[in-house]
């Protein structure tokens, strides 16, 4: 079963979630977490503020849960953060004791159009060049230079809702360079909020036919995922998080009510609850200003407990969206993933480079596999060829009075015994083709039925006999077919026996008698006439 690997790249922190899935099972690891090296953000509220409002008491060490934007413009010149993300990468690989086989990221929601589209169900195999024109209108950005995929929500009747994506390619190209430079080769990249749909392959209770309101409370951004049977019907990124609390706490309330209030409206079902992850939902009274906001139950997520590492009995939230991230993977369903056209994942030398280990070791554990299979055919095949040399040897004694385990001396052997060979040199069918081939051609003036005709080849020592009884016109075609038959070589003597004429017609009886003496006991050839016959029908 793969193992693999969910990033969350913070602002401070790099968290990762490790899972195994395959042959329809599905297991939490391990959760890890790295420092990138930089100091969580001092707080901006005063004491006094900190007593009164009980967000600020925990903003000081909230990180944050999203990647940073890419360096673009102006900002590429200023330190990018793979120096720091590569310490922390291979400080994250070594808690984890082996690396795993998949690498999942995702891309910051808010630098991406995600877009829920309704299109005729008859179009599901040409989606990819019908999307482009669906989405051309709605997003700010060139389609001819972004990156569009999409997933499936669901299909009702003759319509099919998708819920599609496109990000300009610089936004993926500067956020794998990055990645790639940090030494992180991720197998896929996930989209914003959207990748939160994942956590419902980790957590049961988010499978449910009832609507989820998935959100994830980061410091400087929010991620919200509307889920159903586990499918996301709906994602929004907010550039907005934890941080705004408390001088712009109510610009905050005001975007999650609005963004909550478009899902509650057209085609997206109406949600039954809201359950929290990230570290906002680790601060002190978020549950009640959450449920104030959206008029709506809200819990706190509760994640699964990792079966290597040290024993807990709770995990903190802020893994939950590398946990979904890494849980993405175990579905056979199609999902959002950037890593389409220039970006697709290459399965080159790289990779063959980067599983040399595995690969050498398969190859030896087959050559091994190999050599003790044919070291076991060997010795059974030279079992098998003592046993019949033994037979030959036994069976030689029995036959010829002479032991021999000698193929060749055994061969001379039967060789030698061919000329007392009991097989007689002509059957049957030899002598009956004899027969016919020498019998005169039929006319209007010969006509020939044959009554009776029997054949004996006789045996060792015994010369065989063959009976003719037939029905001819006049006796000189009797004896005209007898000197016939005595032109074969194997009919050493032919015997007239009786001749009667038939009552009432003008035709005879016959009756002759050859004898049978082929091979060494043939009689030589009289005339060249009858070694020509004899060739001839040997």
């Amino acid at each position: 079963m793969a193992r693999v690997l969910g990033l969350d790249i913070g602002t401070n922190t790099l968290r990762g979630a490790l899972v195994r899935s395959g042959y329809g099972r599905f297991e939490v690891l391990r959760y890890v977490e790295a420092s990138l090296g930089g100091e969580s953000p001092a707080s901006t509220t005063s004491p006094e503020q900190e007593q009164a409002d009980p967000f600020a008491r925990a903003l000081a060490a909230l990180p944050d849960a999203g990647p940073p934007m890419p360096p673009s413009g102006a900002d590429a010149e200023q330190p990018a953060i793979a120096n720091p993300l590569r310490a922390a990468f291979k400080d994250l690989l070594r808690k984890l004791g082996r690396p795993p086989e998949e690498v999942v990221v995702a891309v910051d929601g808010t630098l991406v159009s995600l877009r829920r589209v309704t299109v005729p169900a008859a179009l599901v195999k040409k989606l990819d060049e019908v999307l482009p024109g669906e989405l051309e209108s709605v997003v700010p950005f060139e389609l001819d230079r972004a990156v569009v995929d999409h997933q499936p929500i669901r299909r009702e009747g003759a319509t099919l809702s998708v819920l599609a994506t496109a990000a300009p390619l610089e936004v993926v190209r500067d956020l794998l360079s990055d990645l790639s430079a940090a030494g992180i080769h991720p197998k896929e990249i996930a989209v914003g909020a959207a990748a939160l749909d994942g956590l419902a392959r980790a957590a049961a209770p988010l499978r449910s036919p009832d609507p989820v309101l998935l959100v994830d409370l980061g410091q400087k951004r929010t991620d919200l995922c509307l889920l159903r049977d586990g499918r996301c019907e709906m994602a929004r990124s907010l550039s907005m998080g934890t941080s705004a609390f408390p001088d712009r706490s109510v610009p905050f309330a005001r975007l999650i009510g609005q963004s909550v209030a478009a899902m509650r409206g057209g085609e997206t079902p109406d949600p039954r609850k809201v359950v929290l992850v990230g570290g906002g939902s680790l601060l002190d009274g978020i549950v009640e200003w959450v449920a104030n906001i959206t008029d709506l139950p809200v819990e706190v997520a509760t994640l699964p407990l990792p079966i290597e590492g040290e024993r807990a009995s709770w995990v903190d939230p802020r893994f939950a969206r590398a946990l979904a991230l890494a849980a993405r993977t175990s579905s056979k369903e199609k999902r959002l993933d950037l890593r389409r056209g220039e970006f697709a994942t290459r399965k080159g030398i790289s990779n063959l480079r980067e599983h040399l280990p595995l690969v050498a070791g398969c190859a030896a554990a087959v050559f091994l596999s190999f050599a003790i299979s044919t070291w076991a055919r060997y010795s059974a095949l030279m079992d098998d060829q003592e046993t019949l040399v033994a037979e030959m040897s036994r069976q030689s004694e029995r036959l010829f009075g002479k032991a021999s385990s000698s193929p060749d001396e055994v061969r001379k052997l039967l060789e030698g015994q061919r000329q007392g060979d009991p097989l007689p040199e002509v059957d049957a069918f030899g002598v009956l083709s004899a027969i016919n081939m020498r019998m005169p051609p039929a006319s209007e003036s010969f006509v020939h039925d044959i009554e009776r005709l029997t054949i004996d080849l006789g045996e060792p020592g015994r010369d065989g006999s063959v009976q003719l009884h037939g029905i001819v016109g006049t006796i000189e075609q009797r004896d005209q077919i007898a000197d016939a038959l005595g032109r074969y070589a194997c009919f050493p003597e032919v015997k007239k026996l009786r001749t009667t004429r038939m009552v009432g017609e003008e035709r005879m009886k016959y009756q002759l008698e050859m004898a049978v003496r082929c091979g060494a006991r043939a009689r030589p050839a009289q005339t060249s006439q009858s070694q020509g016959e004899q060739r001839g029908s040997d």
